[in-house]
């Protein structure tokens, strides 16, 4: 859900994040971000390695059929899930976002990483999160990752997106999914799935995706000075 402690240091090393990017140097390491902003290359943030643990974890082999048996693929939890996703073949793509979103957020209970792990910062598999019901807002949107992914939703649609909650001056993460030229945003604090256009209390902060991993700033016009 939301948290503070833990993106200090990130803050700290992506504090330019933050600055008016002048549009004039936009170049091969920036594109569009999600929530009007500039996406800025940024391979060596605090968290990369965290995400890229996640994203070689492939877990939406876990619906695919690949769960087989055990104790995760007994659970009443994965076989909630498991249900919710045979469901999404008829689907169109919008629904199956709004399915997923939906169901996740009502299966996983949210719960800090110091309460279930006892450190400030860990992102949970989603083996682990699943096991569990529980995580925190990055858990639970690597898992909806996996699950889209599994449904067919291509990997570089899916971006997991840090933002400050610029009302209450706090850190949140969320699911951004490219489709049909909008950014749709999957949060666990709402059910609605909406555009990011539509959610003026977001700025993004730093983002993650099977691209590369970004920090966000925010275009500003290049002032000319008139000759005298």
């Amino acid at each position: 859900m939301i948290y503070a402690v833990r993106f200090i240091l990130l803050l700290v090393l992506t504090t330019f994040s933050a600055t008016l990017v002048t549009s004039h140097k936009a170049d091969a390491l920036t594109q569009e971000g999600a929530f009007g902003s500039v996406a800025i290359s940024a391979p060596n943030n605090a968290f990369r390695a965290q995400w890229l643990g996640a994203l070689a974890e492939h877990a939406d082999a876990i619906f695919l059929g690949d769960c087989q048996t055990g104790e995760l693929c007994e659970s009443p939890m994965f076989k909630s899930l498991s249900h919710v996703f045979e469901a999404l073949a008829s689907k169109s793509p919008l629904e199956k976002l709004q399915t997923v979103n939906a169901a996740v957020n009502h299966a996983i209970i949210y719960t800090t990483d110091k309460n279930q792990y006892g450190v400030e910062d860990y992102w949970a598999l989603a083996r682990e999160t699943l096991a569990s019901g529980r995580g925190d807002c990055e858990d639970i949107a690597i898992l909806k990752i996996w699950m889209l992914r599994a449904a067919g939703f291509a990997a570089e649609a899916l971006t997991l997106v840090v933002v400050k909650e610029q009302a209450r001056d706090l850190h949140h993460a969320v699911l951004v999914v490219r489709l049909g030229g909008l950014n749709l945003v999957l949060d666990n604090l709402t059910g609605a799935v909406k555009p990011d256009t539509q959610i003026a209390s977001y700025q993004p902060v730093v983002s993650f995706s099977t691209q590369g991993s970004w920090i966000h700033g925010f275009r500003r016009p290049v002032l000319v000075a008139r000759a005298n």
